[in-house]
This record gives C-alpha cells, sequence and structure tokens, in this order.
C-alpha cells in the first residue's frame, strides 16, 4: 500500500523469560518472525490486569493471523505424583497414580492463550522444551503444527535448533496456513 510494507501480526505466547538462554531463544525467535514479515503481538506481564487480562487478550489474538506457542518451563517438579489417591473406576477417565519426577510444567497461560487463538480458528506452531509435561494446548493432534523440542542449556543449542530442518519445515508449514488466513482475510487471492 503506497510502498510501505505491512507486517503480519502474530501472537507469540510465552512465560516471561527468566534466564539469558530464553531470553536469547525469544530474540531468535523474533528475528526469524521479522525476516518473513511477521509482527511479534504480546501481552507484556506488566500489561495484565486480573480483572481484564482475558478480555484484552481476546482482542488482542483476534487481531492476529497466527500464533506461536513457546512452553519454557516454568516450573519444576523434582518429585511429584499426579493424581494422587486416584482411584481406578470405568466411568473414570485415565484414573491412575502416577509419579512426575524431573518434569518442567510451563505457564498456564500458553493453554489459555492457545484455546483462545483455537476457538478463533488460528493457524498455531508449538515450540515446545524438552522434558516438559506435555499437557492441554502442549497435546499432539490437528489443533496445532507441533515444531521439534528444544533445549536451552547453552547458545549453540539455541543456535543449532533454529536451523534444523525439522523446525525449518514445520515453521514453513505453519507460516503457509498464516499466509492462507492473511490472504484470504484481505482478499489477496
Amino acid at each position: 500500500i503506497n510502498g510501505v510494507i505491512l507486517m503480519i501480526p502474530i501472537f507469540l505466547s510465552r512465560p516471561n523469560p527468566f534466564t539469558n538462554e530464553q531470553a536469547y531463544f525469544l530474540d531468535k525467535l523474533i528475528q526469524k518472525m521479522s525476516v518473513t514479515m511477521l509482527e511479534n503481538i504480546t501481552l507484556e506481564a506488566q500489561d495484565y490486569n486480573p480483572y481484564e487480562s482475558l478480555t484484552c487478550l481476546s482482542e488482542l489474538i483476534k487481531r492476529c493471523y497466527g500464533m506461536i506457542i513457546v512452553a519454557f518451563g516454568q516450573y519444576y517438579i523434582e518429585e511429584g505424583t499426579s493424581k494422587k489417591g486416584a482411584i481406578t473406576q470405568e466411568n473414570f477417565f485415565d484414573s491412575y497414580e502416577n509419579s512426575i519426577n524431573q518434569l518442567w510444567v510451563t505457564s498456564p497461560f500458553c493453554h489459555i492463550e492457545g484455546a483462545i487463538a483455537f476457538g478463533n480458528h488460528l493457524p498455531i506452531l508449538i515450540l515446545e522444551q524438552y522434558n516438559l509435561k506435555t499437557e492441554g494446548m502442549l497435546k499432539t493432534g490437528d489443533h496445532a503444527i507441533h515444531g521439534p523440542k528444544f533445549e536451552i542449556e547453552n547458545i549453540n543449542q539455541i543456535e543449532s535448533y533454529f536451523s534444523e530442518p525439522s523446525f525449518i519445515n514445520s515453521f514453513n508449514i505453519w507460516y503457509d496456513k498464516v499466509m492462507q488466513l492473511y490472504n484470504f482475510t484481505n482478499r489477496l487471492v
């Protein structure tokens, strides 16, 4: 439009980084987004209001053409139990006690924001840290495209992750879906 290059808004769902490696991972991902003309949209922690955050999130996500969920570990479970005291009954689904040791759990907002994107039929790309409890939006299914799991113990792992063929392939499949939605919505097909 008159020589102006438009960036396509993409909602980036992620916990707030708390290590240098997490921050570096996000920087590399945002660089990748920028190169492909995708604008990083997110709700920063300081912008959350417990009374208005879901409404604000919903409005922000509705203005986007896709979502990337970066599921960093946020909480670490050294030794724990899932469904402690579970009773096995025919009418209870998956009702058994299970140990959950040395696993990370991501932020609940990755699930909340992902569900909002899913409800708005947006293409979703999920990037999940190794050794993370896979549940909710992170489970494999037709609702999202899953990139390879990543490790973030050092910068070299992060650098190599973004050049892995499996990452590039999943990103490109997701990107094509974003462009299809963008072009359809803006009648560019």
